[in-house]
């Protein structure tokens, strides 16, 4: 056969191979076994030939079985990107991987049949399609899903890693926020353990399955610290806890947790350092702090703060000790006296309510009135008309 029909013939037979093969041989052979490309990727590829199939059928209507490596020519390629613009309401970035696909697939099948670089040649010399770049403004839920679980939960810092992550990402905590902790030295007499950022950390590794707000709660109970530390004989950091409900509360309001949610977690942060003073509280003061929402957070903050710090749990076992020791009735006990009783008893409502409802309470409370006539007595002693 002379050179003239060789060419004739090859010219003839310019990409007659079948689509179905050449596309199972691109997948299964070198995408997969020979560059081992990952699965995220062979989806998206699979994805764009599924697609460009399916414009074939609609478009073009050509069966997929009937489709030769020769049909994906530049005009056709150029119809399909189109489609998907106008038809899908793809992103210029989506229509750009769609493109790269097809070029990647192209250029495989001319690596097998040369007799195809015409047709390759006008893919490829399709352009990109360029788009406006916007900054990454926040991540998305699965791109934050990657970033979470990115720790090795097996050892000990990736397993503290997890939870530092974790609750940052809950509280919506700016870096600055609590990356400020660090550094900031403490009274080594009641926090041997070093720096507000090593407490913290040594009370978050202690965390097991912790309430929503006991987990923010321990994170952000010492978040007050750094912008109230000063040295006045000692290290001293006078208004921390106000300065922590302030900085928690912003925290929770810029991430629009519910009200009930913030006022958890702030009363946390608010009342953490109370329990130093449960050995000398009143009985009234005492019966009122162990009856508060969510006792039992407040209760295990205590214990892990003071078990990352100086380890005193003196104060947690007697506060534990008088909350099994009170019945609930104690605790909170009916009132003896109330705003219709002192109407009754010829009391103009006004402030002074609250003040005379809060000392029968007290009262009570102590043990001191047990009756309903001993409340009005002492009501009419202590607040005549």
């Amino acid at each position: 056969m002379s050179g003239r029909k060789v060419s004739q013939t090859a010219a003839a037979h310019l990409g007659e191979g079948m689509l179905g093969p050449a596309l199972q041989r691109y997948f299964c052979d070198y995408l997969i076994n020979q560059r081992q490309i990952s699965p995220r990727t062979v989806t998206s590829y699979r994805d764009t030939f599924r697609l460009l199939l399916s414009f074939f059928e609609r478009c073009r209507s050509r069966k997929p079985d009937d489709l030769r490596v020769r049909d994906l020519d530049g005009s056709t390629v150029l119809a399909f990107l189109d489609d998907l613009e106008r038809h899908r309401r793809n992103s210029a970035r989506t229509r750009n991987v769609r493109l790269a696909a097809i070029r990647s697939f192209v250029r495989h099948a001319t690596a097998s049949d040369p007799l195809l670089l015409p047709v390759a040649q006008r893919v490829l010399a399709i352009p990109s399609k360029r788009f406006e770049r916007v900054a990454v403004a926040h991540l998305t839920r699965e791109h934050m899903q990657l970033l979470l679980h990115a720790p090795d939960i097996s050892t000990e810092t990736g397993l503290r890693d997890r939870v530092l992550l974790t609750l940052m990402y809950n509280t919506g905590a700016r870096v600055s926020e609590v990356a400020a902790m660090k550094g900031v030295e403490q009274p080594p007499q009641y926090h041997p353990e070093g720096d507000v950022w090593k407490h913290t950390l040594l009370l978050l590794e202690q965390l097991d399955h912790p309430s929503a707000a006991l987990a923010l709660g321990a994170l952000l109970h010492d978040v007050g610290k750094p912008a109230t530390f000063r040295v006045a004989g000692r290290i001293r950091f006078d208004g921390h806890v106000e300065e922590g409900v302030r900085l928690a509360h912003g925290i929770l309001h810029r991430l629009r947790f519910s009200r009930e949610e913030m006022e958890r977690v702030e009363a946390l942060v608010a009342n953490h350092m109370r329990f130093k003073d449960v050995h000398r509280m009143k009985d009234s003061t005492l019966k009122r702090f162990l009856r508060m929402p969510g006792f039992d957070d407040h209760l295990e903050l205590h214990r892990l703060d003071v078990s990352s710090s100086n380890k005193n749990l003196e104060n947690y076992y007697l506060a534990r000790r008088k909350l099994e020791e009170y019945p609930e009735q104690h605790l909170k006990p009916q009132p003896l006296v109330t705003g219709a009783d002192l109407i009754g008893a010829g009391y103009e409502p006004g402030p002074v309510f609250s003040r005379i409802l809060e000392a029968v309470e007290d009262a009570q409370l102590e043990g001191r009135i047990h009756t309903s006539g001993e409340a009005m007595a002492m009501v009419r002693e202590l607040f005549p008309k």
